[in-house]
């Protein structure tokens, strides 16, 4: 979170004991057919992206999971993140998709987290 304190700017972290929290939407839910579903979904994403961030509550960073209809039997899915620009560059939200697709495809294989654990956290180097 961000905010003032007697005219000085402030850094708070938020704990983040349980996650960040995940919105679900299922569009197999909604009377919608064919290209519907992907008007839907646009929509969706635009109402996300829209959607403003209060700098002083947070977090800064949303979540929410698009079951779509899909034109096999199996499930699909949309992951829709949107954080605020104040938390993230272009760097680290090509460190975030990369973590975040090496941890899809172990997880959907079975196997455990490919990732080696972190030696230092954000609050011990931003402090």
């Amino acid at each position: 979170m961000f905010v003032t304190k007697e005219g000085e700017a402030e850094v708070h972290l938020l704990a983040c004991e349980h996650g960040l929290p995940l919105r679900r939407i299922d569009l197999h839910d909604e009377p919608i057919k064919g290209s519907g579903a992907g008007v839907e979904l646009g929509r969706l994403c635009t109402e996300e992206a829209r959607a403003p961030f209060d700098l002083t509550r947070g977090p800064l960073i949303r979540a929410c999971l698009i079951r779509v209809p899909a034109a096999s039997s199996a499930d699909e899915h949309v992951l829709l993140l949107t954080q605020h620009h104040i938390i993230s560059d272009g760097w680290s939200l090509g460190i975030l998709l990369s973590e975040l697709s090496a941890l899809y495809t172990a997880f959907s294989n079975n196997q455990a987290s490919p990732l080696s654990p972190l030696a230092i956290q954000y609050p011990d180097y931003a402090a």
